[in-house]
């Protein structure tokens, strides 16, 4: 599933918390694959050094799993999910990233996702007071198929399927970097990532017949149903519809043997 995504920026939430900045931009349109969620990371803990950081996203891998009961056949956790490669992380490079070189993501079981460098010749990620290399950018994507795809069509759109936003009312610890040189754990403040389900669009549950005194004032093909003007029913998806009729098949040998059977509209 690993892919060359290009990177689509979007408006950016903004949250500023005393040490640290973690900023979210989502595209849902994103690619033909992916979501994506791209992310500036800022150290602004004066005189401190990011060592790692944690992108916390086990809570969205859990609102995907539940919250798409298709997957619930051939996953038996959000773990699953992750395993499956529902996310991938990219750090960007330079530019736009100012920290980039030797820096890799780790995908935990979770879907939580750790950033780290390696043992030499790796960006050290100072505080912006200190240097400007400071800012780390990273991209999310969240693969459509088939962890997105709501109704089990095969084919992802925003408007029946699952997408991903922010609650900006509510505020959790979305990031946590860890500084060497004193001052440990600084946690980042961000809005609470949501998983948006579809409103129901309009529905309707169309019945057809050749035959227009089905739906008409007789009502002989539906009984539930009268003052139906014309011999096309629409009526708001759930509503209780008999889809059959009773249909008298007679034995041309003998005219007054008849077979009563049932069959659905047509």
């Amino acid at each position: 599933m690993k892919s060359a995504l290009p990177i689509l920026l979007c408006a950016l939430w903004i949250i500023s918390p005393a040490h640290a900045q973690l900023t979210h931009g989502w595209n849902n349109i994103g690619t033909p694959t992916a979501v994506l969620d791209d992310l500036i990371i800022a150290n602004t803990n004066n005189g401190a050094i990011y060592d790692s950081y944690t992108l916390f996203f086990e809570d969205l891998a859990n609102q995907i799993y539940d919250s798409n009961p298709n997957l619930h056949t051939n996953y038996a956790s959000s773990a699953d999910l992750i395993a499956a490669g529902m996310f991938e992380y990219t750090v960007r490079p330079k530019p736009p990233s100012e920290v980039a070189n030797e820096w890799f993501p780790e995908i935990q079981t979770n879907g939580n996702i750790k950033l780290l460098h390696g043992d030499f010749g790796y960006d050290k990620w100072k505080a912006s007071q200190q240097s400007p290399n400071y800012r780390q950018n990273g991209t999310l994507s969240i693969y459509k198929l088939p962890f997105l795809d709501l109704n089990g069509d095969g084919v992802w759109d925003s408007t029946n399927d699952l997408t991903i936003a922010n609650d900006n009312s509510t505020m959790v610890l979305g990031g946590r970097g860890y500084t060497s040189g004193g001052g440990g754990y600084v946690g980042d403040i961000i809005p609470r990532i949501i998983v948006v389900k579809p409103v129901e669009p309009t529905k309707e549950v169309q019945i057809n017949s050749k035959y227009s005194d089905w739906f008409g004032t007789n009502t002989i093909g539906n009984p539930e149903i009268n003052t139906i003007p014309t011999n096309q029913l629409a009526l708001p998806l759930g509503s209780p519809v008999t889809s059959s009729v009773d249909t008298y098949i007679y034995d041309t040998n003998t005219p007054h043997r008849r077979l009563k059977a049932r069959f659905p509209v047509d």
